[in-house]
């Protein structure tokens, strides 16, 4: 894939890194109604992309994911992954069922991870897709490819494969000078691309390509890696392909959120994935108690107020996420700090959690809900709402509204009809969209939001 680094920019408006306005500003954005639609993160028969990706456990020493997005649209594949270097009517042509990508970072060191695995109609219809979504001639506007070579492919999966090395230089777009190394193979229907980009500067010297000739590197422990978490990638796959469990995720669980990118007006990508305990339990604060009584959570944001002309993501931004207990008692305790427990998805939450009485959510069996300021020291205008159901424990987190009570009433809302679909069992229906998030707040630039 042409550059995983770009998508995390881009989709990084979601949590406020620094450089994702700037390549917002020269970024073509989704535009409206009539775009070629992929496989919605709703529907209940789609290929668990998701199950697929990487655990924590999954992850090399020192990495963390960054966040997780589906495709939904040939507009999102087009703009947000390629920048419009390919057109949506060429995504729309190629069969492409659904696209999900994963983002992870080395903390420190200047590493990051892409993974990109890329559903066909069929296997025949693969090729066409690794012609289009790995044709070196096509990147995002504002990069420059310094040098690249394409290899033969690795020693897993099937044809269409290739080992592409380069070096590329993001920096016209907020990004640094980065050795690339791209593993692509197919997997029956899927494409997959496992991307790791360095950068030139942080890495040790004599292991990184020289700025000045551009010449790529091929450095066998970083080829060793990539070829590590390829294996473990096809292992995934195919055990989900075969309807096996596969660890770290609970693939009923996708199905039971409520379908919240019926609220996203803007084609492009959803942030959603599975949650390990620390993504929902935090790794400070009282409960990482309950860690061991962790099964398993998914999380899905959207941001709601965003119209079809603006340039990136606007608040509200909202985040539902459900995790499951080994015991309802587990869940319960987990209540009970509920506002010290992190978003489950990529927006940071309000530093302080004020608690607020209001009516019990219908349906729940125990329920708590807060209010606090989605900018450090700004006026109250976000909302969660908690809640337990059996062994569930839920999250609904409005952040950025246009007003206090536009919080309250929308994550009210939200959680009711989520209660209703865990007391029913039965996968999740039609959103009805509360009017608060119709109205949405005013267009606001993103680039302070928190970070979590």
């Amino acid at each position: 894939m042409r550059s995983p680094f770009l998508l995390i920019i881009s989709l990084l408006v979601l949590i406020g890194g620094s450089p994702a306005a700037a390549l917002a500003q020269g970024a073509t954005p989704a535009t409206g109604d009539g775009s070629p639609s992929l496989a919605s993160s709703a529907t209940e028969d789609r290929l668990d992309l998701a199950a697929m990706a990487l655990t924590q456990a999954d992850l090399p020493p020192g990495f963390v994911n960054v966040d997780e997005f589906y495709l939904l649209t040939a507009e999102g594949v087009a703009g947000f992954f390629l920048g419009q270097a390919v057109s949506p009517e060429e995504i729309a042509a190629l069969d492409l069922t659904s696209m999900y990508f994963s983002a992870y970072a080395a903390v420190g060191d200047g590493t990051f991870l892409g993974i990109t695995l890329s559903e066909f109609a069929s296997p025949d219809d693969v090729q066409a897709g690794f012609d289009v979504l790995e044709d070196d001639t096509r990147v995002f506007e504002g990069i420059e490819v310094l040098s690249t070579q394409d290899l033969p492919g690795p020693a897993i999966g099937d044809a269409p494969s290739e080992t592409t090395v380069g070096v590329t230089d993001l920096r016209a777009v907020g990004g640094p000078l980065v050795n690339v190394l791209d593993m692509t193979f197919r997997v029956d229907t899927i494409l997959v691309s496992v991307r790791l980009e360095t950068d030139v500067e942080a890495g040790a010297a004599g292991d990184m390509a020289s700025p000045a000739s551009a010449t790529p590197v091929i450095d066998q422990a970083r080829e060793q890696l990539v070829n590590e978490i390829a294996t473990t990638l096809v292992e995934r796959i195919e055990a989900v392909q075969a309807g096996e469990e596969v660890s770290g995720v609970d693939q009923s669980l996708p199905p039971l959120l409520l379908s919240t990118d019926q609220a996203w007006l803007l084609p492009g990508a959803v942030a959603e994935g599975y949650r390990d305990a620390p993504q929902i339990l935090g790794t400070l604060g009282p409960a990482t108690e309950f860690t061991e009584a962790f099964e398993s959570g998914y999380g899905r944001t959207v941001a709601p107020g965003t119209a079809q002309d603006d340039l990136y993501p606007q608040p509200p931004f909202v985040t539902v996420g459900v995790s499951r207990f080994t015991a309802p008692e587990a869940a319960m305790s987990v209540l009970e700090v509920a506002n010290e427990v992190p978003n489950a998805g990529p927006v940071g939450s309000p530093q302080i959690w004020e608690q607020v009485e209001t009516a019990q959510v219908e349906g729940a069996d125990a329920s708590s809900t807060y209010r606090g300021a989605f900018h450090p020291g700004g006026p109250v205008d976000s909302a969660r709402v908690a809640f337990v159901s059996g062994d569930a424990f839920v999250t609904v987190d409005v952040l950025g509204a246009a007003s206090e009570q536009a919080a309250l009433d929308a994550a009210t809302d939200l959680a009711a009809q989520q209660a209703a679909c865990l007391a029913a069992g039965t996968p999740c229906q039609d959103l009805s969209v509360p009017q608060a998030l119709e109205t949405g707040a005013e267009a606001t630039p993103v680039a302070a939001m928190p970070v979590r």
